[in-house]
């Protein structure tokens, strides 16, 4: 009786060490997903920094052009509303 006890025992002390490295397994792949997540994200929010200095470039450029020629053309208007309305919160590029 002890014998099939202790075989028991060993059967199960097996199973729960399988378990244990196989959940070690998932952890280790579920770390390597949040790294590939947390560089994606990163390179998302330089790109859309970069986005963001391109668009108030543009608007400086933009603007320039309008004090020079003394006229702001429409497109000039559209591009004016759109960033200060982009600038304020009220829309999101991306």
């Amino acid at each position: 009786m002890c014998t099939f006890k202790l075989e028991n025992a060993k059967q199960d002390a097996d199973f729960w060490s399988h378990m244990h490295d196989m959940q070690t397994a998932t952890i280790e792949v579920h770390k390597g997903l949040i790294a590939t997540a947390e560089r994606g994200v990163a390179k998302g929010e330089t790109g859309r920094a970069e986005a963001a200095v391109c668009v108030l470039m543009r608007l400086h450029e933009e603007f320039k052009r309008c004090i020079k020629t003394q006229t702001i053309p429409p497109f000039s208007l559209v591009l004016i509303v759109v960033v200060v309305v982009w600038l304020l919160g009220g829309v999101r590029f991306g």
